[in-house]
């Protein structure tokens, strides 16, 4: 006679430990495989600080991950270069479905270029909520996403120096070149803290390179060095329009409020900020959006900018 079973698959029945010392990559990885085996749906993590040396492949949709609450669940990287969680199929397919939830996420090393601490690759149908990251040089990236919902997601940089560093990407998908949209932040803070001499950390809150459809409401882009939300149309052929953002509030300390950059593609337009308010640092060149190139139909109201 066979069992069937039941509820979430515990990640901890695999071996992994919120022990803050043992290395769980190749544990959280065996448990993906082994969940998608089962046809099981939904992962849950142990409490404690689950340390990983290498990158956790989430490669099968229609499932989901998540821990026991932010502060309760920490997975901490312990390696510099490449992604932290790398949720992708294999080129050039779509990876569906998949939530992640209730966990923190930090770091012990400062990681290099190009990577994210969550990259999602050419998804459809992305869901982050109750998460808080803390450094990563990406927090998050989405290249070429569709149907995305971020909510309640906290993010921070520790940096004193700018080298890059970005809270989101939106960018295309490095399988087919495809644009990304219907994404949907809202209720989410990134932010960097100050270094010691009171100069701002982290580039750009976020970037976006091409979407057609991005709609963040209620969320926070703090004490940026260069510019705390950065739209940059570099790309022929795609899109970047449709972006609307409302009640959301942009603080930069040196650079600029919100940029919008270029105008390669003649779909750069539609961009539109309601209800913002702008806050620029005493080095800041301008706290409200400054447009170099050819954007179409940006529209700013009921904005409040104060320096």
């Amino acid at each position: 006679m066979g069992a069937r079973l039941y509820g979430d698959i515990q990640a901890a029945w695999f071996g992994v430990v919120g022990d803050d010392s043992t290395d769980n990559a190749a544990a959280l990885n065996t448990t993906i495989t082994v969940t998608r085996l089962l046809g099981k749906l939904s992962i849950k993590l142990p409490a404690g600080v689950i340390r990983f040396g290498s990158v956790i492949n989430f490669n099968s949709g229609y499932m989901a991950l998540r821990g026991a609450g932010i502060g309760a669940t920490t997975l901490r990287r312990t390696f510099a270069t490449g992604n932290a969680i790398y949720v992708a199929s294999a080129s050039p397919n779509n990876i569906q479905s998949v939530h992640l939830s209730d966990f923190s996420m930090d770091t012990t090393v400062r990681c290099t270029t190009s990577s994210a601490m969550i990259m999602f690759e050419t998804a459809v149908g992305v869901w982050l909520t109750n998460i808080n990251i803390a450094g990563g040089f990406w927090q998050i990236a989405l290249n070429g996403c569709f149907d995305v919902h971020i909510s309640n997601v906290a993010a921070a940089f520790g940096e004193v120096t700018e080298a890059g560093e970005i809270g989101v990407v939106v960018s295309v998908s490095t399988y087919t070149g495809a644009y990304g949209g219907n994404i949907f932040i809202d209720n989410c803070a990134f932010r960097t803290a100050s270094g010691a001499s009171g100069s701002a950390g982290a580039r750009y809150g976020i970037e976006v390179v091409t979407v057609d459809g991005l709609f963040v409401t209620n969320s926070y882009f703090g004490y940026f060095k260069n510019s705390a939300a950065y739209l940059f149309n570099a790309l022929a052929g795609v899109f970047l329009a449709g972006v609307k953002f409302n009640n959301c509030w942009f603080d930069n300390y040196d650079g600029i409020g919100v940029t919008l950059e270029g105008g390669v593609s003649a779909n750069f337009s539609n961009i539109d900020f309601i209800g913002c308010s702008f806050l620029g640092g005493h080095n800041a060149v301008s706290n409200l959006v400054v447009v170099s190139g050819n954007p179409n139909f940006v529209k700013l109201r009921g904005a409040i900018s104060r320096q």
